[in-house]
């Protein structure tokens, strides 16, 4: 399973929830269904939205999976065209995340 490492964690208040950005350096082995980021790892209880960018020498795409929790996923998907999500593969990727939570 590849780890994720957090860099750069900021965290604000607005209104009231909390933002926290960070960047993400993923290395290990990619599972299918994602890498693993929690909510505690980024100073906040539960994340209720995560919007990823990726550096633009990026190899990979990565996305949310879009379901709220106390941990959330990040996929990876094949950059060229197809957007296929990867399959078991040894990674090292890069890229930020903004965390809307509380």
């Amino acid at each position: 399973m590849a780890t994720a490492t957090l860099s750069l964690i900021k965290t604000t208040a607005v209104g009231d929830r909390r933002h926290a950005r960070a960047k993400v350096t993923e290395s290990g082995t990619y599972s299918t269904g994602g890498t693993s980021i929690t909510a505690q790892s980024l100073g906040l209880k539960y994340i209720d939205q995560l919007i990823v960018t990726r550096e633009p020498t990026a190899a990979n795409d990565q996305a949310w999976d879009g379901t709220p929790g106390t941990s959330v996923n990040v996929l990876s998907f094949t950059d060229g065209g197809t957007e296929v999500q990867h399959t078991v593969s040894a990674t090292t990727s890069a890229y930020y995340i903004l965390a809307i939570g509380f």
